[in-house]
């Protein structure tokens, strides 16, 4: 028996993508298609087989979740860093950048050095084969 899911999460999807509109992104609206159907079978399925049994579905009707359903938020309204979080990652992002940079420049440095070495034993090299 193929049980449908939560029509008015789809009806939410629909909402927030708008296929006439450019700038969303139907790949994303699909991802998310698949995360509502991955969080309802984590609910639902209690036997954890990927089918949903009439009794796994009879009894998920009785859950309070059931006669009200919480919003459902995508990806794009859930906040998952702070504020705070996302400055101390900026942060270290720069730091890191600032290390790199100076990294390159010391690479930079000694690439030059070992080219005026390279040059002057070829220097050498030519005198001597005079």
């Amino acid at each position: 028996m193929a049980l449908s899911f939560s029509p008015h999460k789809h009806t939410k999807l629909e909402k927030v993508y708008d296929p006439k509109n450019e700038e969303d992104d139907m790949m994303e609206m699909e991802e998310e298609r698949l995360r509502m159907r991955e969080h309802v079978m984590n609910e639902v399925d209690t036997n954890k087989d990927r089918l949903v049994s009439l009794e796994e579905f009879l009894k998920s009707t009785e859950k309070k979740e059931f006669l009200e359903p919480e919003e459902w938020e995508t990806l794009d309204e859930t906040q998952i860093y702070t504020e705070e979080e996302l400055r101390q990652y900026e942060k270290e992002l720069s730091q890191q950048e600032a290390e790199l940079n100076l990294k390159v420049e010391q690479l930079r440095k000694e690439q030059e050095d070992l080219q005026r070495r390279q040059d002057e034993l070829d220097a050498q090299k030519k005198e001597y084969q005079q």
